[in-house]
């Protein structure tokens, strides 16, 4: 059986490190749905770069509500409908 496994992120100006990131759980995901909390670099073109990127959420506003930001992107993920979520 196989089980759909949907990755979740989180970010802000990472692209430093986001392309490394994708590329290590990149073959074992099936999706990956990514909050991005308004990062002002190349974060999101990064993301939209791969295929297994399905969802990219900017968040517009500058308020700071941590619970409701993880509960966003745990919705955005569960609407894909995963087995795993990572």
């Amino acid at each position: 059986m196989n089980e759909k496994v949907v990755v979740m992120f989180r970010l802000k100006n990472e692209e430093r490190w986001i392309k490394h990131s994708i590329e290590s759980i990149y073959d074992f995901c099936d999706e990956i749905v990514v909050f991005d909390d308004n990062s002002v670099d190349n974060t999101k073109q990064i993301c939209e770069q791969f295929d297994k990127v399905v969802d990219i959420h900017t968040k517009t506003d500058s308020t700071f509500d941590e619970a409701r930001d993880r509960n966003f992107l745990l919705n955005m993920a569960l609407k894909r409908k995963p087995d795993v979520l990572l």
